[in-house]
């Protein structure tokens, strides 16, 4: 008889849950080709026999439960001397499924499924099969009929407690209760505080059960067991800043928190983070700033809070205190975006462009998809004279405009369904966004076009034909909108593009009278009329023989619509004198002038 007799070569007789006991599962347990005959001719190919298939995965190497404890603590050697991540968790992966393979004892076979687990449950798709397993691994201790232990055979075909103690000092397996409360923390983080609560009461640890009913929303079964233990412990008096914090929690009163402030002594930071949330519930910035600054005094590795204090001190216009808690908040999780922008936008109202540039900058390198953080960016590199970027921004703008209406369109459906009040953007960053401002546009014309301002262009003759690419593209993606229209009708000006200017013109009128109603209502109708009065002085200025009858009979059909109650009497009366011009020019047979008008204002 050789020396593992000894081990029970039988079998370690532990629960392992598969992969196809998980409802829903689309993993497999192990790897699998789709093509048998391959795999076989790669092994002839490489000189492998047919035995070569009988010894792959029924053979690991193993032979003895020490070696496969050996096997597990350099798993754990590799867990310990690597950072948590994905590439860490491959490394350990083989380790432990060496093990799992071939059970030889109960105690070294559980310990193999617990680390596979933790693993696991930082897997989306296997996190499920993780938490499972814990669960079976603390119901074998057990006599009970559970969902992984569910008949009385499985109960008596566990291990005698004698084989279980075997090699219990070669592994690192926690103690019952740890495990039960790692399994209520890892049902916590999978979002059943229900279950976690039952187990955190069983345990005794009330405190955790306080946060699950919390999170539940069940404020009064809290209180009444927050109550009871503070009975059980004395009263008030032996209460701890935990306890009475939670209190505070459940019941709303501030005093509480304050209470547990000074019990700690002022160094139960929560105490204060806690308050000044409540402060900032009831709209009290001060009293919530003032708390928020106490915690962070206490404890100033809080990210969150720093956030949330730099946010309230915006509210406050204290713009030294927000800058200084979104810097701390930014130096703690460098690719916190929001912070990053809320850095620039700071400086921005402290008139130092050159200091919220590469804070912005810094911002939009993780969150492409936020708006605001461009539209603060543009007006920075407006100040800056970077009028080449600020173009590169408009193109940004327009590209998330198409894509937001790519996604209604494709919610909508192609059969129409209904239109929602407003639509809200669900990437990260993102609030619901209003159309496109073109008056960037005409920020970009007046600085470009008009002051022949190259800012920090090499050639301005570069700079003006990328600025009559953008102005194209807006026109084409809106070309509903007048005021565009006149932006672009103003950069022709400046081109000396005549025939363009007029009919950038003429189609601002249009744009203008493409509002629905516009005749029944004073802003549109004054707009429209503002509109014909610029198209009639760009007719009189240069249109020839052809295009004045066209503006006169425009302009003539477009007067009849305007309702005369609605319009400024001081603008319908200048309009109706251009129009008599542009008649009188037509009688004239005048020509076109060869210069353009001075157009400098939208």
């Amino acid at each position: 008889e050789d020396a593992m007799s000894f081990f029970d070569r039988t079998g370690a007789a532990v629960r392992d849950i598969k992969m196809d006991d998980i409802v829903d599962n689309i993993v497999l347990e192990r790897p699998e080709f789709v093509d048998e005959s391959k795999v076989a001719a790669a092994n002839a190919a490489a000189g492998l026999g047919a035995e070569a298939e009988e010894e792959e995965g029924a053979e690991t190497g193993l032979r003895h439960p020490v070696e496969q404890a050996t096997v597990l603590a350099l798993c754990l050697d590799v867990a310990n001397s690597n950072p948590r991540d994905g590439i860490t968790g491959d490394e350990m992966a083989p380790y432990i499924d060496a093990v799992v393979a071939a059970p030889m004892n109960w105690m070294v076979h559980s310990s193999a499924l617990l680390e596979r687990s933790w693993l696991e449950c930082e897997s989306l798709k296997r996190r499920e099969r993780g938490i499972f397993q814990i669960q079976a691994l603390v119901d074998q201790h057990t006599t009970r009929l559970t969902l992984t232990q569910s008949s009385a055979a499985a109960i008596e075909a566990a291990d005698p407690a004698e084989r279980r103690l075997r090699f219990l000092h070669a592994v690192a397996y926690p103690p019952r209760w740890e495990l039960r409360r790692d399994l209520a923390q890892r049902y916590a983080g999978f979002g059943a505080f229900a279950t976690a609560a039952e187990i955190y009461e069983e345990l005794g640890l009330w405190e955790e059960v306080v946060d699950c009913f919390k999170v539940l929303e069940r404020f009064g079964r809290a209180e009444r067991l927050l109550r009871k233990q503070l009975e059980a412990n004395g009263g008030m008096a032996n209460a701890t800043p935990r306890m009475l914090t939670s209190l505070g929690d459940v019941t709303q009163d501030p005093t509480f928190y304050e209470r547990a402030w000074e019990v700690s002594r002022g160094r139960y930071a929560r105490a204060q983070v806690n308050l000044g949330s409540y402060h900032l519930g009831k709209g009290k910035m001060a009293e919530a700033r003032d708390a928020y600054l106490l915690a962070l005094a206490v404890k100033p590795l809080q990210p969150d809070i720093w956030f949330r204090l730099g946010a309230i001190t915006m509210r406050l216009k204290e713009w030294d205190t927000s800058l200084n808690a979104f810097s701390n908040a930014v130096m703690q999780v460098p690719d916190a975006a929001e912070a990053w922008g809320n850095v620039g936008a700071i400086h921005m109202q402290k008139d130092d462009y050159e200091s919220a540039y590469p804070a912005l900058q810094e911002g939009l390198k993780h969150m492409r998809r936020n708006w605001r953080m461009w539209e603060n960016q543009f007006i920075t590199t407006v100040n800056l004279g970077k009028y080449g970027e600020g173009l590169y921004i408009c193109h940004q703008l327009l590209d998330m405009r198409d894509a937001r209406a790519a996604e209604r369109n494709q919610k909508q459906g192609t059969h129409g369904g209904v239109v929602g009040s407003g639509a809200r953007d669900d990437k990260k960053g993102a609030a619901k966004r209003p159309e496109f401002n073109v008056k960037y546009l005409g920020i970009l014309v007046k600085r470009i076009a008009v002051e022949n301002d190259a800012g920090r262009e090499l050639s301005h003759d570069r700079l003006l034909e990328r600025l009559g690419a953008l102005l194209d593209r807006a026109v084409n993606e809106l070309p509903s909108n007048p005021v565009l229209w006149e932006i672009l009708s103003l950069y022709h000006a400046r081109l000396g593009d005549a025939e363009k200017l007029l009919d950038c013109r003429a189609r601002q009128c249009r744009a203008a009278q493409g509002v629905a109603r516009w005749e029944r209502e004073a802003d549109p109708t004054n707009e429209v009329v503002a509109c014909l009065i610029k198209y009639a002085r760009a007719v009189l200025s240069y249109a020839a023989s052809a295009q004045v009858y066209e503006a006169k009979m425009y302009l003539a059909s477009s007067l009849r619509r305007v309702n005369e109650r609605l319009a400024d009497p001081g603008a319908l009366l200048q309009l109706k004198e251009l129009r008599e011009k542009v008649e009188a020019k037509l009688e004239a047979g005048q020509e076109t002038t060869t210069e353009l008008p001075n157009e400098t204002e939208l």
